[in-house]
């Protein structure tokens, strides 16, 4: 049978089918019934919720842990092994051998001294953290401690390379930094007392290595900002004042082998310690004496001669020690102008042979000084003029 289309308006929009159903009404029952299934879950299994929520990336391993457990407890479940199982009482002890393969040398077992050095690649300990007993008593502590006392007593220090007590502490200081400072002062203190033996028999620079200075010169290697090593450079700059004082006498005329002396003792000191006060005080000493002196071989006549005994020789030690010293190089000067005047006098007189020698010694002093060239020129054609007559 057709039913007819509905032509009337409002009898159209009145009409109600059986059985159909609002479509918002079925979204808002579904939702609410998913709320209700989870508030259900919560409240009988909260332990479901924890792995979604954890951030320990453990939780995940645990969870493959656990799985992999029940599978392969389903596993041996289906397949059962084929051999007995070993009782717990029989298996091995696998942590008394792993103790067994760590454990320390035995009396028999010991190594050479070869065998227990470090290698390089060895990290220094940090000095801060504590080390425990055992690691300060160890045999290759021992060992190197008494190999080191060996070298010191063969006053193999710093020498030879590979056997030396330096070289030993350097590796002990790896190993044990207490030890390693003990043995240092052993080293450091060896040093010391050496150098003032050497002071004592004063022994300050010579003879060769076998001296105070030598000493000076380790310490300030291997131990620079050690209170021993400033101690002994003042000890030795004392020594130095003293020695200087005996060779330099208070009164007289200073020889060339005293200046020699003195200037080798005052450059020893330039290169022991150039910026202490003491080093420039000898110096400036030595050169305002020597001025001096030089000054008074002037006021004497004593130009040239007597020999070890005049000025020339004055100014020219002067100028060794200070190649620029101004005051040494007008001495000089006043030498040179003094003979051209002594020569041009005895020209004057006739006395040619004299002029001639009075000359020779100012060009001894400036042997490219035109004056004395010139006037030597002309005294020497007015000394062959008279011969021919």
């Amino acid at each position: 049978m057709r039913i007819n289309p509905i032509s009337d308006p409002v009898l159209r929009k009145r009409l109600v089918i059986a059985n159909s159903a609002d479509p918002t009404k079925t979204a808002l029952f579904l939702i609410g019934l998913v709320i209700l299934l989870v508030v259900i879950v919560l409240h009988f299994f909260p332990q479901l919720l924890v792995p979604l929520f954890s951030s320990d990336p453990n939780s995940s391993e645990d969870r493959k842990t656990t799985a992999n457990s029940t599978i392969s407890s389903e596993a041996e479940a289906a397949n059962p092994p084929l051999l007995p199982t070993v009782p717990a009482d029989t298996q091995p002890d696998r942590s008394n051998s792993s103790n067994q393969e760590i454990a320390p040398l035995s009396s028999t077992d010991k190594k050479t001294s070869a065998d227990i050095l470090p290698t390089e690649n060895i990290s220094s300990p940090n000095p801060d953290i504590p080390q425990n007993d055992k690691k300060l008593t160890t045999p290759q502590i021992e060992q190197l401690l008494n190999r080191a006392k060996e070298q010191i007593a063969k006053t193999r220090l710093t020498t030879p390379r590979g056997d030396n007590a330096f070289e030993t502490y350097r590796t002990l200081q790896r190993l044990s930094p207490k030890h390693a400072d003990e043995l240092f002062t052993l080293i450091i203190t060896w040093y010391f007392e050496q150098a003032q033996t050497y002071l004592a028999q004063k022994r300050i620079t010579t003879p060769n290595r076998n001296n105070a200075y030598h000493i000076y010169q380790k310490l300030q290697e291997i131990a620079p900002q050690h209170s021993a090593t400033q101690t002994l450079l003042e000890n030795i700059v004392e020594e130095f004042k003293r020695s200087w004082k005996e060779k330099l006498p208070n009164t007289g005329v200073l020889s060339g082998q005293q200046i020699t002396e003195l200037h080798t003792l005052s450059q020893n000191l330039v290169d022991l310690a150039p910026k202490h006060p003491l080093t420039r005080q000898l110096l400036t000493d030595l050169l305002e004496r020597l001025l001096r002196q030089g000054e008074q071989q002037l006021i004497s006549q004593k130009y040239t001669t007597p020999e070890g005994d005049n000025a020339l020789e004055t100014y020219q030690h002067i100028l060794k020690i200070a190649p620029d010293h101004a005051k040494a190089q007008a001495g000089l000067e006043t030498i040179r102008q003094k003979y051209y005047q002594l020569a041009l006098g005895q020209e004057k007189r006739g006395k040619y042979t004299t002029s001639l020698i009075m000359i020779e010694r100012g060009l001894q002093i400036s042997p490219s000084d035109l004056e004395l060239q010139e006037l030597k020129q002309r005294v020497e054609q007015q000394l062959s003029v008279r011969e021919q007559e």
